[in-house]
């Protein structure tokens, strides 16, 4: 009888929905010019029509099912089938999607949403209708209720409550006292992209779909070992594939593609470590000329030009590939500490998030995997260093992770410096862990920063050997953390000390009282230490509550389904310069769900793994901490760290998901909604010790063998005996000039001829360049060519005038130079590439050679003289 009652309601309701959508039709403004009959078009009236046809149809299953007993009975089985249900769920996330997605997200099917969406909205309403009786027919074999069945995991919803308080205290801190909010002075970056709602939805229901579908099949019985390996296959292909195909539009630290190669190469930071790296293939070091603070990017780097050649787009794809692991990593960790879900979330919000940091680049100044920045290899190890330590805190008896653990982060602080602080916190954690243990936990730190030190062994060594620096670290510290960005809060102005009043002229001065500092002067003593004191506080608490913002910052505040760059344009988001910490009444909602999803996320990995379920989050506190003490925030220095709070909003949906699963009694998800441990079998096949310790010392030891073992490519040009070793008559006629010109050119100081490599051959029209005023590729009021050369006398870059592009050049190619030193770069009259067998490049247009050189003058018609 009740079932009665509601498939009748839900069939007249579907009906009063079909005919209020064709009023809705129909009330729409008519085309005039398409009109067929009544003032409507044939697509409309087809429209029309179709709803009537549901209007009835559904009209005519209330009278069937009032009528007859036995029809009623067969719509109950069929509604409660699984494929019904799954198909109910699609229909619904598929017309929602439609439904809120603005019109410029269809395309050039745009224009058709206006006259779709009453039909849109009368399929939403019946899928969610639907929905209701397939969940309630299921509900009548098992009628427990949601709330009994989230009630009865008691242990999860006490941690949720405690997670919630902290959050809730978090937001409190930030919106009073406008911690994260206020910027600093230095280095206070804006956040990264987030990933969109669109994405969201799309990650789960794909996830749900195909973990359901291979779960029936029995893919992950008795053999996880083979069937995660084969996933973790598919995640690394599939973010190889996105990544690599995602178009990258022109950004600061890859700008391009530009003429004559048409490809994008580094600029800035990026070029550096990429100069870096041809200086060591041609036998010009790394770190024994120059100081290196990367040296373990920098040697990655070069492994990758002597593996793979010179292009851009071979080079950005072998470190796509590397870093693309990523993904798989959070797939693991997820699936130890949570479940396959979890992970499988985990690792398609990352894909997705690196896609929108990809097409995002324009928007957001950062970095991402297309970029040869060092962010993405720290990302990397820096994940599999959170996934050795969790597998170690779950097992302690396995020392091999704990190394492993140690070691990871050593190569991490080999890349980036900031791991570095990671290390005593690590530390204090083993040893809180072994609170009761005291000689345990200490045995276990000293094998932990002992494989952490045996990974930079090889590098401190060579500082300490070639600029007698034991700490290779010292350069960077003093000169970029203590004097550029912690210089201001440590020197703070400080009143002057109150004179003393002066002894009276008849008294003779006492040697022992003079030797005491005054009370006025200890007063200033502690004034300045107090100063010292909150001056850094202050600013590492301001930088520690902004990258938490930036992290939280991933995470859409928005139902509508809109555009990387409407989401991040739009006004009063993160992005804006209006935005001051506030969310209007849009937003609210959305941030409040996000935020109880995270930490339900938080609060399942406590319950589930204990202290290992919780070691991302220490690890992205602790890696916060680390960057605001150096006065950084945000941006892409908090970027190795954030996809922490992807992953927990990834436990905190399949736990929801784990709940649903329970309620409905279903066994689809079973095997992909559990924690899944290693067995001891797998244990067994890690890497002994000793043999775990060699392979840190060669890695670590990457840098050192290639400063050493790599053989000078190149020599020092004496300019005024070139004329002899080379052919003479080659010179002056590929020069074009004369040997008296040659004789008087050569003799003057500023002439400069070198060889080298040639990096980064990038042609500008007049009046374009990037946007520095210092480097070569700056904006200058002529037609040129500009380009890099690393050779034995340094890192070089010139400019040299030319009409038009040249032909490709490719990049890598030797070269020789002749031209003039100046200020901001070199001056060029020529440019000799691949030797006397290569082409030669003239300055264009002529002028004679002399220093400084006279550059091109050129008028609004772009002809230049």
């Amino acid at each position: 009888m009740k079932s009665r009652r509601i498939f009748t309601v839900c069939s007249i309701l579907t009906a009063f929905e079909a005919l209020a959508s064709i009023v809705w039709l129909a009330l729409m403004p008519a085309e005039a010019g398409n009109a067929l009959a009544f003032g409507y078009s044939l697509q409309r009236l087809m429209l029309m029509t179709g709803l009537l046809i549901l209007m009835l149809t559904a009209g005519w299953f209330a009278r069937k099912i009032i009528n007859s007993p036995e029809f009623l009975v067969g719509i109950e089985k069929i509604a409660g089938k699984a494929s019904v249900i799954l198909s109910a769920g699609l229909l619904l996330v598929i017309t929602w999607v439609l439904v809120f997605s603005p019109s410029y997200q269809w395309g050039r099917w745009g224009g058709y949403k206006e006259r779709l969406l009453p039909i849109l909205i009368w399929i939403l309403l019946f899928s969610i209708q639907l929905m209701v009786i397939c969940v309630w027919l299921i509900k009548q074999k098992y009628p427990v209720s949601i709330v009994k069945v989230i009630r009865t995991d008691a242990g999860m919803i006490n941690s949720w409550r405690i997670v919630l308080c902290i959050v809730s205290v978090f937001v409190v801190a930030v919106a009073v006292f406008r911690l994260g909010i206020t910027p600093d002075i230095v280095y206070w970056n804006n956040f990264n992209v987030p990933i969109l709602g669109i994405q969201i939805i799309g990650v789960l229901v794909f996830s749900l779909l195909f973990l359901g579908a291979l779960s029936t099949t029995g893919f992950f019985s008795n053999r996880h070992q083979l069937s995660d390996f084969v996933i973790g296959i598919l995640i690394w292909g599939f973010a190889i594939i996105l990544w690599t195909q995602t178009p990258m539009p022109h950004s600061y630290f890859s700008p391009g593609p530009y003429s004559p190669n048409g490809e994008m190469y580094p600029f800035s930071d990026a070029a550096g470590y990429d100069t870096s790296a041809h200086r060591a293939i041609i036998g010009e070091g790394l770190g024994s000329k120059r100081y290196v603070d990367k040296p373990l990017y920098i040697a990655f780097l070069t492994g990758i030009h002597l593996l793979a050649g010179n292009r851009m787009d071979t080079v950005v794809g072998v470190q796509v590939a590397v870093v693309a692991l990523l993904p798989v990593l959070l797939y693991l960790l997820g699936k130890r500490t949570h479940s396959r879900l979890a992970g499988f979330l985990a690792a398609g919000f990352i894909i997705f998030r690196e896609v929108n940091n990809i097409q995002g680049t324009l928007l957001v100044l950062s970095t991402n995997t297309r970029v040869l920045m060092s962010e993405s290899l720290v990302t990397l190890l820096l994940a599999i260093f959170v996934y050795t330590f969790t597998i170690w805190v779950n097992n302690r008896q396995d020392k091999k992770y704990l190394a492993c653990a140690g070691g990871v982060l050593g190569l991490a602080a080999l890349v980036r410096l900031n791991p570095l602080l990671l290390l005593p916190i690590a530390a204090g954690a083993i040893l809180l862990l072994f609170w009761k243990q005291w000689k345990q936990g200490l045995i276990n730190v000293v094998l932990f920063a002992g494989f952490f030190l045996l990974a930079i062994l090889p590098w401190t060594v060579q500082s300490y050997v070639q600029h007698g620096k034991l700490l290779y670290f010292q350069s960077t510290f003093h000169g970029v953390v203590m004097e550029q960005r912690a210089f201001y809060a440590l020197n703070t102005p400080s009143p002057k000390p109150v004179p003393e009043s002066t002894l009276s002229p008849t008294s003779q001065p006492n040697p022992t009282l003079a030797q005491k500092p005054s009370d006025s002067e200890k007063a200033v003593s502690t004034n300045k230490t107090w100063i010292r004191i909150t001056g850094i506080t202050r600013y590492v608490s301001a930088h520690f509550f902004h990258n938490v913002i930036s992290a939280a910052a991933v995470f859409p505040v928005d139902v509508t389904l809109e555009s990387l760059e409407k989401t991040i344009k739009a006004p009063g988001s993160y992005w804006s310069l209006e935005w001051i910490g506030g969310f209007n009444a849009g937003q609210i909602i959305p941030f409040i769900l996000t935020m109880l999803i995270f930490s339900l996320g938080m609060a399942s990995g406590w319950i589930k793994c204990g202290f290992s379920g919780i070691v991302p989050a220490g690890f992205f506190v602790s890696y916060s901490l680390a960057t605001a003490a150096a006065r950084t925030s945000g941006g892409r220095y908090i970027l190795p760290a954030d996809w922490v709070f992807l992953l927990y909003f990834a436990f905190g949906l399949a736990q929801i998901v784990i709940w649903i699963n329970l309620w409905l009694n279903n066994n689809l998800f079973t095997t992909v909604l559990v924690p899944v441990e290693n067995d001891p079998a797998e244990n067994r096949k890690m890497l002994p010790l000793v043999n775990l310790a060699v392979i840190f010392l060669l890695i670590g030891g990457t840098p050192t063998i290639f400063d050493r073992f790599i053989s000078p490519r190149y020599t020092i040009l004496d300019k005024t005996s070139i004329r002899q070793e080379w052919s003479e008559d080659w010179m002056l006629r590929s020069l074009d000039i004369t040997r008296e010109e040659w004789d008087a050119f050569i003799t003057q100081p500023d002439a400069v001829v070198y060889e080298g490599r040639g990096l980064y051959p990038r042609f500008y029209p007049q009046n374009q360049g990037e946007p520095d005023r210092f480097s070569s590729a700056r904006a200058q009021a002529f037609p040129r060519l500009v380009m890099d050369v690393v050779g034995p006398q340094g890192n070089m870059s010139g400019v040299l005038p030319l009409d038009k592009a040249p032909e490709p050049i490719p990049n890598g190619s030797d070269v020789t130079v002749v031209g003039c030193r100046s200020k901001l770069n070199d001056d060029w009259f020529a440019v000799i590439i691949e030797g006397q067998d290569g082409m030669t490049l003239r300055r264009s247009p002529k002028t004679r050679w002399t220093c400084p050189a006279t550059l091109p003058v050129c008028d609004d018609n772009r002809v230049c003289q």
